[in-house]
């Protein structure tokens, strides 16, 4: 794999040309690359920590290897030796992201008629915590040893409170991304 999603334009056109692609940041490479996996992100809260997503493929997508010249194990390494401070720094971004994949794939579940109303009643009924165990999860494979501390957990407490607190501007943004994507002809043709 070359990248994580997303990627911009330069850096496809770069690689695609046969043109440097930069590395950047190892760092924040690879937590944006965990950021927009919500499996990688699950992972990382229901485990409160950046160990279970340790991985050669993720990182070397995160930097762009082979094409950047840079070293996959390298980017590991250094991010095992401030995992609690990097986790701690970026677990409140790794919540909202996936709060937001909670709210995308709720609109589609629901056939596209989700209402603020419905799922405010989702997340307090729990919802968000099943559909978290579930992205991060294969059956029980994959959960921490004791899956129900995931209810106690802050960083979990923060996404549903976000959900909860901006409903209805969730809900019409992911309305206005999923008509914007739906409905563009030459995108769903591919």
């Amino acid at each position: 794999m070359f990248g994580g999603d997303p990627m911009p334009r330069e850096l496809v056109e770069a690689a695609l040309q046969g043109g440097e692609v930069p590395a950047g940041d190892p760092i924040e490479s690879f937590m944006e690359a965990v950021i927009h996996s919500s499996l990688a992100s699950s992972l990382a809260l229901l485990y409160g920590s950046l160990e279970p997503v340790l991985d050669e493929d993720l990182a070397a997508a995160a930097v762009h290897a082979p094409l950047s010249g840079a070293d996959p194990n390298a980017v590991l390494v250094e991010v095992a030796e401030k995992s609690r401070e990097i986790y701690s720094e970026w677990s409140p971004k790794m919540a909202r992201a996936l709060a937001m994949g909670f709210v995308r794939e709720a609109w589609w579940s629901a056939g596209g008629s989700l209402t603020h109303e419905s799922l405010a009643r989702l997340v307090e009924a729990g919802g968000f915590r099943a559909w978290l165990i579930g992205k991060g999860s294969l059956g029980r494979v994959g959960l921490p040893s004791d899956p129900r501390e995931i209810a106690s957990r802050d960083e979990v407490r923060s996404a549903e409170d976000f959900i909860l607190k901006t409903a209805r501007v969730l809900v019409r943004r992911v309305e206005a991304e999923q008509k914007e994507i739906l409905g563009d002809e030459e995108w769903m043709s591919l």
